[in-house]
């Protein structure tokens, strides 16, 4: 089974979170794996196409191999939505007529290193999805406490002295409303999404993406993951790795308001 991963990148996001995601995998991970072919979507303006090639050349890959390099050309004059992106990623995408497995990364998301060993399970070309679970870094963590965490916490804990979890299987919280933001939460945890964080999954999974998300507004794409679940396609619950948030601004030139949940955005713990 081949495997292809998707890096997409947009506004507000710089080089400070494409260096943490991408080294989170090409660097990060305890066990080996072989990927065919990276490719990138470019829908910021913080950095070129150019400098972002330039510096996935120059990183120094550990347990990491891919075989190539490719453009998914933006398009300026399309809407500017992250639903809008992944209907013009995965337009494109699905020309190439490849039916392998994809991870869809975005710069504000890392992995941990237990990622390369937990998706050597899913390699016989059935299709499936796999969202993973979620920890949203607080504002005030710095780079060398993250990758700390990424190489130290190989699965999805529900709780700890600085991990809160937010959101269970069950839809239950560790303790209370805003608890989160107690100044020894490090960590907020989630392990049900159906929004956009990190998935990998049967590239025929993304057929459903291609032909639900073109005229979604924000969030809608549940609406794509919800008719997965009906057309039968599996959804993997497995919480032996997970997806690191690192925290940043939603100030863009097309969006003008902060986060609406106020829970996550309680200046000096915001998240």
């Amino acid at each position: 089974m081949r495997n292809d991963i998707v890096l997409y990148t947009h506004n507000p996001l710089g080089m400070r979170h494409l260096k943490l995601s991408v080294e989170s995998l090409l660097q990060g991970q305890s066990e080996s794996f072989h990927w065919n072919t990276l490719y990138l979507y470019n829908a910021g303006s913080k950095n070129s196409t150019d400098e972002i090639i330039n510096y996935l050349q120059s990183v120094e890959q550990i347990n990491f191999s891919c075989d190539n390099l490719r453009v998914i050309e933006w398009d300026p004059n399309t809407k500017k939505t992250l639903a809008q992106d992944l209907y013009n990623i995965f337009s494109s995408y699905n020309q190439v007529g490849e039916r392998n497995n994809v991870l869809l990364l975005k710069p504000d998301y890392c992995l941990s290193h237990t990622f390369h060993k937990e998706i050597q399970k899913y390699q016989n070309g059935s299709p499936f999805m796999w969202s993973l679970p979620v920890y949203s870094s607080k504002e005030w963590l710095d780079n060398n406490e993250i990758k700390s965490f990424l190489s130290s916490q190989g699965e999805f804990v529900d709780e700890n002295d600085f991990i809160y979890c937010r959101v269970k299987e069950d839809g239950s919280e560790t303790g209370n409303p805003f608890d989160e933001t107690k100044p020894e939460i490090k960590y907020v945890g989630c392990k049900v999404s159906l929004d956009y964080n990190v998935h990998y999954f049967n590239s025929i999974s993304s057929e459903f993406l291609y032909r639900g998300v073109k005229d979604c507004t924000w969030g809608g794409v549940a609406n794509c993951f919800i008719e997965m679940k009906a057309s039968g396609v599996p959804f993997i619950r497995n919480f032996n790795s997970y997806a690191l948030h690192v925290y940043h601004e939603v100030f863009t030139k097309n969006n003008k308001s902060d986060r609406l949940d106020a829970r996550k955005i309680i200046e000096g713990q915001r998240y």
